[in-house]
């Protein structure tokens, strides 16, 4: 190779390598000012846009009217409460189910599952859970012609009894839990509430598992149909708010904003309104202080 050749192989390559070098240079910066796509909380974009997107499903405690759309009950007013006292707009903005909730709320189709709901183990897995906002009363159902005890429920855990259920609800969850050996026959995320007891009703199921506030949202339409099936209370359930995984900060300030209302006496007033008599349905939290 002559020396002119060689000279212009040595400059060809300079100049290709010092180009290079630029490219990855320039690329790194780029890259460097790429935020992440999740860079900000669902706390942080609450106070930024002093907004709270709601999830929601239609329960006793949580109704829906059909022709309107408005929402009413327990769980919307000590929501909107709540929200009053931290200066936040309340979007009620999509509807799911208990079986979607954690993904829908991974996901960030919403901010806060505003419907409380029972505490699991498997929920606390994937979701934040704030203070219980109240407890309730769980009841073996069974048809108003059921023969068997109420006293010693061992008949319920057996494999020729069927439990009806609503798939990802914390009842049917508890019925495995309590009555392994039983069938679930479990019906769809999307069904209502009402169609587990109709279940009962028609003797298509044996029993099911439920808190009294929807058995007798139940019975006010079918009067006499199911009956309560044990003498002795079988499970109280803790109803808390769920909100995304390891979000901390949204959960210190809905415990704050639960506590301003257990302890100001809002939240007792709005249990009171929708219960025949004070504890019927909702039982209350306890206080750690009272005054005398």
């Amino acid at each position: 190779m002559s020396l002119r050749n060689w000279i212009l192989v040595v400059l060809v390559s300079v100049i290709s390598s010092f180009a290079t070098a630029q490219i990855m240079s320039n690329s790194s910066k780029h890259v460097a000012k790429i935020e992440p796509i999740n860079n900000k909380s669902t706390f942080d974009r609450i106070q930024r846009t002093r907004t709270l997107r709601c999830g929601y499903f239609v329960a006793e405690i949580l109704k829906k009217n059909v022709n309107t759309g408005q929402l009413s009950g327990p769980a919307y007013d000590i929501v909107e409460k709540m929200a009053e006292n931290l200066k936040l707009k309340v979007d009620w903005s999509t509807e799911t189910t208990p079986a979607t909730v954690s993904e829908d709320l991974k996901n960030g189709r919403f901010d806060m599952l505003c419907i409380p709901i029972a505490s699991n183990a498997s929920r606390g897995q994937v979701m934040t859970v704030s203070k219980v906002a109240f407890f309730t009363n769980t009841s073996l159902y069974v048809h108003k012609d059921e023969a068997r005890s109420a006293d010693d429920l061992s008949w319920v855990n057996d494999p020729n009894v069927k439990l009806s259920g609503v798939d990802g609800t914390g009842a049917v969850t508890f019925m495995k839990q309590m009555f392994p050996k039983a069938q679930i026959l479990s019906l769809p995320d999307m069904a209502p509430i009402s169609d587990v007891f109709m279940q009962v009703a028609t003797k298509k199921a044996d029993a099911t598992v439920m808190i009294s506030a929807d058995a007798d949202g139940f019975l006010k339409s079918n009067p006499g149909a199911i009956k309560v099936g044990n003498s002795k209370i079988i499970y109280v359930s803790p109803q808390s708010f769920w909100m995304p995984h390891d979000e901390v900060k949204l959960k210190g300030m809905i415990d704050v904003a639960l506590d301003e209302m257990l302890y100001n006496g809002s939240l007792d007033q709005i249990l009171s309104k929708y219960e025949p008599k004070a504890g019927q349905y909702y039982l209350r939290v306890r206080p750690d202080y009272m005054i005398q």
